[in-house]
């Protein structure tokens, strides 16, 4: 599929399909990379520009709103467990790579309903970036729709690249929060994907020696209690874990086995054949 049109910014990036499966958010952010001198950090991505619009699979249609389209930075969305709310990441304009390290994400969302295929008239801030001083990305709403999970950080959009970036939970009822103190360690935990009974979720995380990134499992209860994160168990880890050059990231959890033909799916992302989205008019 086509995603790129005369009237947007360029090709679908990062995306989440709605819970009936019609329909895909999706951000436009072509991503860049700043690297840095020395060995306290090594690398910074960022976004170049970014928006956010909606794809109706059944129509091949892209649904926009002005409210996603400004000079403002949306990334990162994820549905509420009832589809009815897009949780999102958005940052304020900013100047780029000289600015790179004071570039901070505040958690947003917006309605969206399915019905009319209309978005909402306005965008609600959950968490400011300006007012707290720190950077909120990756909102992963429970199935049960009881919490928000998010990565917080300093600073910038990929908690994979940040070292003091841990993982909070925010509670969709109270909007109270708190820091997963016992899953966060003291490097990079991220990319973390809920279970279907949202009892459990993986994340990945860099504890082990800073540089490559393992997947951790936790459980969690009704009232929020996290019980004692652990990796992820393999046949054979000295295999998986010590002598692969292999990292893991977006991890997410699947009720059935996984039918992957990689030959025909390879076929088809080299294919010149292509159905070209439309804009919803």
């Amino acid at each position: 599929m086509e995603t790129k049109t005369s009237e947007t910014i360029g090709a679908t990036a990062h995306g989440c399909w709605h819970p009936d499966g019609r329909f895909i958010a999706f951000s436009l952010s072509p991503v860049a990379q700043a690297f840095y001198v020395g060995t306290e950090r090594l690398i910074e991505p960022f976004d170049l520009k970014s928006d956010m619009l909606m794809l109706d699979v059944e129509t091949d249609e892209l649904i926009r709103t002005p409210l996603l389209e400004t000079e403002d930075y949306e990334t990162f969305p994820n549905f509420s467990a009832d589809g009815k709310k897009l949780f999102f990441s958005s940052a304020k304009y900013f100047q780029v790579p000289a600015s790179v390290d004071s570039i901070r994400y505040s958690l947003c969302t917006i309605e969206f309903d399915t019905k009319t295929r209309f978005w909402g008239t306005k965008v609600d801030t959950l968490l400011d970036a300006q007012t707290e001083g720190k950077s909120f990305t990756f909102p992963r709403a429970s199935y049960d729709g009881k919490w928000l999970m998010y990565c917080q950080m300093d600073f910038g959009m990929f908690p994979v690249d940040h070292p003091e970036g841990d993982l909070w939970l925010m509670d969709l009822q109270t909007g109270e929060r708190r820091a997963l103190e016992e899953v966060n360690s003291n490097d990079a935990e991220s990319y973390h994907s809920w279970s279907s009974n949202s009892h459990w979720f993986v994340f990945t995380s860099r504890r082990g020696d800073g540089m490559y990134t393992q997947l951790y499992l936790s459980c969690i209860d009704e009232n929020g209690k996290v019980g004692k994160p652990f990796l992820l168990p393999q046949q054979n880890p000295r295999k998986y874990y010590m002598e692969m050059f292999d990292a893991y990231n977006c991890p997410d959890f699947t009720k059935t086995k996984v039918d992957f033909n990689m030959r025909e799916v390879r076929q088809e992302v080299f294919s010149d054949k292509r159905i070209q989205v439309k804009i919803k008019q």
